[in-house]
């Protein structure tokens, strides 16, 4: 990620702990799977229903903080793609982060997209 004016390591920060929560839940789901050589379709769907849940908690916070009279300067969500094979994991979160102080804006607020790719092989 290229650091923008009035963005940087908060974003960053988020994007990686996002990362790292859904690469400690992949390596839980595949730990229980009975199936030795081949992820099953239960465990992608435990996989996107987790993303999904993080993913809607995240944008319902958001939603909230464009009215709220007490807001938080920088907030972030995302939206999620979960693509599989036999063999692995790929989650793409786009990400949204909000700075709500930003001194380049007229009225304060800004954005900045970014893409995360998470690559989790089963094997």
């Amino acid at each position: 990620m290229n650091i923008t004016i009035g963005f940087g390591s908060i974003e960053r920060q988020f994007e990686e702990d996002e990362e790292a929560a859904i690469r400690a839940h992949c390596k839980d789901v595949f730990g229980k799977q009975l199936d030795p050589h081949y992820l099953t379709e239960d465990s992608v769907d435990n996989v996107r229903d987790f993303v999904a849940k993080r993913s809607k908690a995240l944008r319902r916070e958001a939603d909230e903080n464009k009215t709220a009279a007490d807001y938080p300067d920088r907030y972030s969500y995302y939206w999620p793609v979960v693509l599989s094979d036999a063999s692995r994991v790929v989650v793409i979160l786009r990400c949204s982060h909000i700075n709500r102080r930003h001194a380049m804006s007229p009225d304060g607020w800004a954005m900045m997209q970014t893409e995360r790719l998470i690559h989790v092989p089963f094997n």
